[in-house]
């Protein structure tokens, strides 16, 4: 009896989160161009370039790519300019996982 409230509850909680993962929308694809300044900017945030940082920036202004992929890399620069280049890198890398979803 007690082994068999186990197994469904096991088997509930299985079927709850394979459609949790099934059913949570993913982020929407970015464009090639949103991409590769994403991976600019975890690169430049790898190396410490303060340089690179700033051609991300303008080039960033200059671009048609989408709004909220521009304010999540001027986040990202910003966190990088103000020195905690670790977490800079984070958000840059995780901001790209989100697109390999």
């Amino acid at each position: 009896m007690h082994r068999n409230l186990i197994l469904s509850t096991l088997g509930i909680l299985v079927l709850l989160g394979t459609a949790w993962w099934y059913f949570i929308p993913s982020p929407p694809a970015m464009s090639s161009d949103s991409f590769q300044f994403v991976m600019a900017t975890y690169r430049a945030t790898q190396r410490k370039s303060l340089e690179q940082l700033d051609q991300i920036s303008q080039q960033l202004q200059a671009q048609n790519i989408a709004a909220e992929v521009v304010v999540d890399i001027e986040s990202v620069l910003r966190v990088a300019k103000s020195g905690d280049w670790n977490s800079a890198s984070e958000q840059a890398f995780n901001l790209m996982k989100q697109q390999r979803r």
